[in-house]
């Protein structure tokens, strides 16, 4: 298990460090009205809760398949209410920078989620 946290990790971090690169140029070269700096805190708690949601996951992968879709259940249920916390509290301090952020937020969730729902699946049909 440790190994293919391992392999999950270095992609994580590599393909992160592909978008941050995009997200650079592009905020440094064509929007760069719209940056505010809390974007790169929400890169950075995307990368932290996919990589502690994926090693819980790869955990519950061990155990009988019925209980692996309890923790995958719940573990997404978790998240999102991470999620609803962290985009509540910001919301709530900054209204007026509301609609990037929620943009900004939500093309990292989808693209976080759709990462985090192609390892696992493919680790847990190789094992």
């Amino acid at each position: 298990m440790a190994e293919l946290y391992k392999k999950y990790l270095y992609w994580l971090l590599c393909s992160s460090a592909s978008v941050f690169l995009v997200a650079f140029i592009v905020f440094d070269f064509f929007l760069s009205k719209y940056y505010y700096p809390v974007y790169l805190l929400v890169f950075v708690f995307f990368i932290i809760i996919t990589g502690i949601m994926h090693y819980i996951l790869l955990k519950a992968s061990n155990l009988r398949p019925a209980k692996f879709n309890n923790y995958f259940m719940l573990a997404t249920i978790l998240k999102l209410l991470i999620y609803l916390v962290f985009m509540s509290i910001y919301l709530y301090l900054h209204p007026g920078n509301a609609v990037p952020f929620l943009i900004v937020f939500f093309i990292n969730y989808i693209f976080y989620s759709a990462f985090e729902s192609v390892f696992i699946t493919r680790q847990i049909r190789n094992k």
